[in-house]
């Protein structure tokens, strides 16, 4: 049996080039630059301070036009030509609606990733102490770095 002592080296062209990390995209019609390895939004109009009441005015308003709109319709057919633009007026409310949500979804996220990034500092801080003791233990020497023994 041979014994294998490291791992095959993977099978890369030489001329292969990792994908770059995007400075400037844009999802969902948010613009979005990252900085320090972390998306910020940039020249956002969406408000990213939602309250409760905010969300209860858009229900308000997205119900509100949606009755507008049935009262303008007897048994689907159309009475008056104003159902086509509060049909616009609801599909505008809903955008607004979604890109709130999405902006909100976005800071989650961002927020998410720096808990994380957090999290991995110090779980690689935690690592490099308990290697560290353990060395100590085997008498290394970290002032001079090298064995006692």
């Amino acid at each position: 049996m041979n014994k294998v002592t490291s791992w095959p080296k993977p099978p890369i062209p030489k001329d292969f080039e990792p994908p770059k990390v995007p400075e400037k995209f844009t999802i969902f019609g948010i613009k979005i630059e990252v900085k320090n390895k972390l998306p910020v939004i940039i020249n956002n109009e969406i408000k990213t301070d939602v309250t409760m009441d905010n969300i209860k005015e858009f229900t308000i308003d997205s119900l509100n036009s949606s009755l507008e709109i049935f009262k303008k319709t007897i048994d689907g057919i159309i009475k008056n030509n104003d159902v086509t633009i509060l049909v616009t007026q609801l599909r505008d409310l809903h955008l607004k609606i979604n890109d709130t949500f999405n902006v909100l979804k976005i800071d989650e996220a961002v927020q998410e990733l720096e808990m994380n990034k957090t999290k991995q500092s110090l779980a690689k801080l935690k690592i490099k102490e308990e290697v560290e003791n353990v060395m100590r233990t085997q008498g290394f020497d970290f002032s001079l770095n090298n064995t006692t023994h």
